[in-house]
């Protein structure tokens, strides 16, 4: 899980003070305007994290049939695994590429062909850096949201 704390830019940069009112004491948690507490932390390590590792734990273990939950637990540890690794651990049935994947997929189905359709997400950070040419600054309400909201995500931050 991770969320931006910007408490010094705003205030140390811009001269900006958030002012937080809130009806009860957790209520704050995951503020981009203050770094959290320990006790936050603690708080939501315990309601958050460890909620969605132990369901993806459980979705993993009801997918895999040659996996127990010790097995999982024991992989479940944030390495990456390659592909041969992956199916040496029962991870995965097979290993191939998207052609493989969509061949296989139109083989499940029983049919001949499949028109195969690639969602992409509009937002990316390096819009809001400007980075893209001819893109000028756009912080809406949305790209906020998703900025400060924090996120329980699988995330790979490299080695540590």
């Amino acid at each position: 899980m991770g969320y931006l704390v910007l408490q010094q830019l705003l205030e140390e940069k811009l001269g900006i003070k958030p002012v937080i009112v809130k009806a009860r004491r957790q209520k704050g948690l995951a503020s981009s305007f203050q770094m959290p507490t320990e006790e936050q932390m603690q708080y939501m390590q315990a309601r958050i994290v460890d909620p969605a590792y132990n369901r993806f734990v459980k979705v993993v273990v009801d997918g895999r049939s040659d996996l127990t939950e010790a097995d999982v637990r024991r992989l479940a540890d944030g390495s990456i695994y390659w592909a041969d690794k992956a199916l040496d651990e029962k991870l995965i049935d097979d290993i191939g590429y998207l052609k493989d994947a969509i061949d296989k997929a139109k083989s499940l189905a029983d049919i001949k062909q499949a028109q195969v359709i690639e969602y992409r997400r509009p937002f990316s950070f390096a819009d809001i850096l400007g980075a893209k040419t001819n893109v000028s600054l756009k912080i809406d309400r949305r790209t906020l949201y998703e900025l400060a909201v924090p996120q329980a995500l699988y995330l790979w931050t490299g080695p540590q």
